[in-house]
């Protein structure tokens, strides 16, 4: 039986006697990336798990450690491997070419065939005393993608430290046109951990392997993360990783040294001073000291300088501690680590963080630890020890002293370095008007579409899958797949044996439309595979697909209908694919794959005896910059309405509680809070998600609204909704036939058996529980409006249930026949909910959680924020309502949720306050971020009609003589008047000269 290691931040450091050091810059150390809501669905398309920032490869020879001389080239063998976690899962996904796939295997044979490898050693031991039977070996199969009897299924088995099945692991897997795609969830229970944590350090290695013989299959290639010879389960031969946040960085401070106690429990009263003498039971060359003092107190409280200490007779002041700077945060306030006096000590019963919503929590460092770099002053032959002084006159409260020893240093913190005011020249930014780029347009002989920009041109080709099975394309030339094929200039008519494509091709001023409606002409519903893409050529300097850059990347394809854009970018252009209509915004990938970029969509089914009218637009950009083509895009979909005011969630707990109304009316004030939304209550130590709402007490969210509408009576109210999950005992059983099904049948969770997912299609019970469940909010709760979490889908994209959506398949990528329909769950509920957003519309207002992934929705106007868990996330905003939720996650203090204020800006986004437990008193930044109606998003500001919002310098106007007020905030989100920003008048149009450093912020708000 594993041991269960509990894996809290303390227990950690007490756990791991020497965590791994800081590694050298040629062998970085690997950041897990953290998964930020929803969870993956595990569903086999790497849709959320193939956007992670640090991705692996498996593709060289030397990549090769086992059968080399078998492995014939990257086609025979190779991919990249993502990996995510999350509280409640490791998540490992691959995309694998392999030119045949061999698994006829299950269970503990699944080695034989063709599989993917996980070893890990976590929590990472100790170099020089690793255990080999600690190392986690489990292997992952991505089944014989067979159907009927002969169909082997994927699957997940362990053989060490155990050998046995992992029926609680999650893993599915998708066929490629070359190769195959496996994502898996594996349980931290199964790997022996509960409570991880970001910076929680492990040694990892991910093999895939080859066998390509169909009978009497054996292993015959295998491709490693770590070069050099090959040992199975060796703990020395993996790569150094850690948990990451959701960006893919390590924050180096969260990666302990170990906390060796040497003593505990030191006591030393008032003006007294002790000496311990240092003595380890097992030799060792110390490094750090690690020093945890607190002043005994029944609760904790501020604290004072009162501890000097010094080690083998030299003081131990600020050049030699590792994580503390000269000030850190505590509350709104700022506090000196260190002065003549000695160190800043807290006043506590234990040693228990203060809880984030108090005065006395901290940002950014360990609240109790001091950790010292006593490397040069270590005598390995003994004799060793350290003198703690309590300095402080008059102050009756002990100190108590925790001692401990590591033999790594602890990363070092150094303040930031933030950019100063700029002196000289400074751009000038305001909205650029109706754009009319000089570009020709031409349908060319075969179909494909040429676009000229200056001296560029790009042909944009699109290719229909036929039953055949075969490819017939709208090419530069005609081809021979059609039957007929008749050309227009504006537009095309091609036939095949299976269906009909009548293309329409419109010139736009900024842009061109291009519809296809695909007619089926057969007996039976058809499947059609569809691509449309343009070599990028020479000169590209960046590549953005779905919003987000992608660097280097070759490879890359993933779907998000909120930004369904494929945009390369060259020194003076660019170019642009972006899906339009419902079907493939919700459907298709947007793509690069080496020298192309695209849209491609394999789903795809048009009914028999019916047509279905697709339709995506080519953008040329005489600029190339990736807001050029966002604020055209937001322009033509016709998304700049005003964004009202600030919204903060508050819950009828701690700290609300405890406040008087002075104090809560302060923070409604701090917040600039116009709408507050509380979440649900309990329902049997569960959130009380769907039918639980109905049976728990609203009295308590209710008196809240209550109490905010007399304080505050211009306040709006809104109530958490959400419909998909509901956690009812009887959930399962009543509404069987709307269960979300993963591919293998089994019902589909959000993360946890106890959170399952329905599907409210219109006409369905569990759609009619949803319309009783917005209208009960709406009777029971003094409520203006409806806050609804997750308005496209819920974890799962697809659901492959008996229900169909019309429009989704499987299709077998070989033979182009419909393997299996499903539904994209965003299509299946897509009219019902339309007709919730107008069932809550005649009662009140909305907001929700996610941007659209669909046009029908981009045209239903109300706010939609983006969970920033990882900041990038705000990259699916900027076609929407650019709205940044914080990020709770990271945040603890106000002046963290300021710098995500200005972090979005970036973004071009606004921001709305998430933690309820954050206490802010006094007003920052969202004060004057609202009302807002967007007229141009920016790197670094937004220009609305009523205001513009910038965390970068430069001359901002409107374009005409207006008039201006203007608010500046310092680097913690206070407002200022130290910064001078002076109009400028130049030929007639008004500009406010904007010089700030790095971390501030100014509002210009238009009278």
């Amino acid at each position: 039986m594993m041991k269960q290691w509990q894996l809290s931040t303390a227990v950690l450091t007490a756990l791991m006697l020497v965590m791994i050091s800081v590694h050298a810059a040629d062998t970085p150390m690997l950041g897990i990336t953290r998964i930020s809501d929803p969870p993956p669905p595990i569903d086999g398309s790497l849709d959320r798990l193939s956007t992670v920032p640090n991705i692996l490869r498996w593709e060289r020879r030397e990549d090769i450690v086992f059968g080399p001389a078998r492995w014939t080239g990257k086609q025979d063998l190779s991919g990249r491997l993502f990996l995510g976690w999350d509280p409640n899962f490791l998540y490992v996904a691959a995309l694998v070419t392999d030119d045949r796939i061999v698994q006829p295997y299950y269970g503990g044979e699944i080695w034989r065939g063709d599989h993917l490898e996980v070893f890990l050693d976590v929590p990472r031991q100790p170099a020089g005393d690793r255990d080999q039977t600690r190392v986690i070996q489990i292997a992952l199969s991505p089944g014989n993608f067979t159907a009927g009897k002969a169909l082997i299924s994927p699957e997940a088995y362990m053989f060490s430290p155990k050998v046995m099945a992992l029926p609680t692991a999650r893993i599915a897997a998708a066929r490629t046109s070359d190769g195959y795609r496996v994502e898996a969830a594996l349980p931290w229970s199964v790997l022996g951990l509960e409570g991880v944590e970001e910076g929680l350090a492990l040694g990892i290695d991910v093999t895939v392997s080859d066998a390509d013989q169909p009978t009497d299959s054996a292993q015959e290639s295998m491709a490693s993360l770590v070069t050099g010879r090959w040992t199975l389960r060796s703990p020395d031969r993996m790569r150094e990783a850690a948990l990451a946040d959701a960006n893919g960085k390590i924050d180096r401070s969260k990666i302990r040294s170990g906390f060796a106690v040497v003593q505990s429990g030191v006591r030393i009263e008032m003006e007294q001073s002790v000496t311990v003498p240092i003595k380890l039971e097992t030799p060792m060359v110390v490094k750090e000291l690690i020093v945890k003092p607190r002043m005994v107190h029944k609760q904790i409280a501020g604290g004072n300088h009162c501890l000097k200490i010094e080690f083998n007779g030299t003081p131990l002041e600020l050049d030699r501690v590792r994580n503390r700077l000269k000030r850190f945060g505590m509350g709104n306030n700022e506090v000196t680590s260190h002065t003549t006096r000695g160190w800043f000590v807290f006043y506590a019963p234990d040693y228990t963080p203060a809880p984030p919503y108090t005065t006395y929590a901290v940002q950014g460092v360990e609240q109790f630890a001091l950790r010292f770099d006593v490397s040069d002053l270590w005598k390995p032959a003994g004799g060793n020890e350290v003198t703690l002084a309590h300095t402080f006159r008059g102050l009756k409260f002990p100190l108590i002293v925790e001692l401990g020893v590591s033999s790594q240093r602890s990363a070092k913190l150094v303040p930031p370095q933030l950019r100063p005011a700029p002196t000289g020249e400074i751009p000038t930014i305001a909205p650029h008007g109706a754009a009319k780029p000089n570009y020709r347009m031409t349908v060319l002989e075969g179909g494909a579409i040429r676009v000229q920009l200056g001296d560029r041109q790009w042909v944009v080709t699109s290719k229909f899958s036929t039953l055949a099975p075969g490819w017939a394309p709208f090419a530069d030339a005609a081809s021979g797949a059609w039957r007929t094929l008749k050309r227009s200039p504006d537009g095309v008519t091609a036939v095949s044996d299976d269906f009909r494509v009548e293309r329409s091709v419109e010139r736009r001023e900024d842009h061109v439309v291009v519809v296809d409606r695909i007619v089926n002409t057969g007996e039976e519903d058809l499947p059609v595979m569809i691509r449309h893409q343009l070599a990028l050529g020479d000169g590209v300097k960046e590549i953005r697909i779905v919003g987000k850059p992608i660097g280097k990347m070759l490879h890359t394809e993933t779907n998000n209908g909120a930004h369904p854009a494929s945009l390369a970018l060259y020194e003076k252009s660019g170019i642009a694919l972006l899906n339009e209509d419902d079907v493939m915004r919700a459907q298709s990938r947007n793509f690069r794959h080496d020298d192309v970029i695209g849209i491609e969509n394999s789903r795809l089914v048009v009914r028999k005896g019916t047509s279905l009218q697709i339709e995506f637009s080519i953008y040329p950009l005489e600029d190339p910059d990736p807001f050029v083509f966002i604020n055209r895009v937001r322009h033509n979909w016709d998304v700049n309405f005003t964004i009202p005011g600030s919204f903060a969630f508050l819950k009828q707990r701690k700290p609300v509680t405890t406040m008087d109304d002075e104090q809560l009316l302060a923070l409604l004030n701090g917040k600039s809070a116009a709408t507050i939304c509380s979440f649900m209550g309990n329902y049997k130590g569960l959130w009380a998600h769907g039918k639980a709402y109905k049976y728990i007490d609203h009295s308590k969210e209710d008196n809240l609204f209550n109490r905010v509408k007399r304080l505050k009576a211009d306040t709006q109210t809104m109530y958490y909704f959400h419909c998909y999950i509901s956690v009812h005992e009887d959930d399962p059983k009543l509404y069987a036939d709307d269960a979300l099904r993963r591919p293998d049948g089994s019902p589909g969770d959000y993360n946890n058996a106890k959170f399952p997912i329905f599907i409210p299609r219109e006409g369905s019970p569990f759609a009619t529980l949803q319309d009783e469940l917005i209208d009960l909010r709406f009777d029971k709760l003094n409520l203006d409006g409806i806050y609804w979490d997750e308005i496209a889908y819920s974890a799962h994209k697809y659901d492959y249930s008996d229900h169909w959506d019309g429009y989704s398949a499987i299709i077998n990528l070989k033979t182009h026949r419909i393997a299996r329909k499903i539904s994209n769950v965003t299509l299946a509920t897509l009219s019902w909910r339309k007709k919730a957003v107008a069932r809550i519309f005649r009662r009140g207002s909305l907001i929700g959680n996610g941007a659209p992934q669909t046009r029908t929705f981009t045209q239903l106007h109300f706010p939609r924020f983006l969970e920033t868990g990882s900041i990038t996330h705000l990259y699916s905003g900027q076609l929407y309502t650019p709205i940044a939720l914080g990020d709770h996650l990271t945040e603890r203090t106000p002046v963290d949720c300021y710098r995500n204020m200005v972090r979005g800006l970036d973004y071009g986004a606004l921001y709305y306050w998430y933690f309820d437990q954050i206490v802010a008193t006094e007003p920052t930044l969202t004060s004057v971020m609202f009302p807002i109606t967007p007229i141009e998003l920016g790197h670094g500001y937004i220009i609305g009609k009523e205001r513009i919002l910038t965390n970068t310098s430069g001359l901002f106007g409107w374009g005409d003589n207006s008039e201006f007020e203007v608010a500046v905030f310092d680097q913690r989100g206070k407002r200022t008047d130290t910064i001078d920003v002076p109009r400028r008048m130049i030929e007639g149009k008004s500009f406010a000269e904007v010089r700030i450093a790095e971390g501030y912020a100014v509002a210009l708000i238009r009278k």
